[in-house]
């Protein structure tokens, strides 16, 4: 069952990091994950301090999705992973999508929509990063 998930959960990453072509982005296999802070802006740590969703959800199964287009497309796959997140509760799955963002505050009502029109995601909190190339340390392209 897990195995499945996974599979699934990475043929739709997959998918997803086609858009960004041949180059090399992400951490290699194995390495471990490095935390970093990001802001909450629908999840239930909306306007609080920034906080390490990495750090909270630590070894539990994790998808996170990096971005810096908050569209329609971003919209169906949060969708999608809130549903596959709440179906796999009980094995503690858990996600977050992050905005990657030189003016983050810029992209909070877009997020908002997001969330909104997705109606109320339960699983997958929306969050900013302040800064568009992300965290130094996850080399994204």
């Amino acid at each position: 069952m897990m195995r499945n998930l996974c599979l699934s959960m990475a043929g739709m990453l997959v998918c997803a990091g086609l858009a960004f072509a041949a180059a090399k982005s992400g951490l290699e296999v194995g390495t471990d994950v490095p935390a970093f802070y990001v802001q909450d802006v629908t999840g239930k740590f909306a306007g609080e301090k920034p906080l390490c969703y990495r750090c909270r959800y630590s070894n539990r199964p994790v998808v996170t999705v990096f971005t810096h287009n908050p569209d329609a497309k971003i919209e169906e796959l949060v969708k999608k992973i809130d549903k596959t997140v709440g179906e796999h509760e009980r094995d503690k799955m858990a996600a977050f999508v992050v905005v990657l963002s030189d003016k983050p505050k810029d992209q909070e009502a877009k997020l908002k929509e997001i969330a909104k029109k997705a109606g109320g995601l339960k699983n997958v909190p929306l969050t900013t990063f302040e800064n568009a190339d992300g965290p130094a340390e996850y080399k994204l392209s």
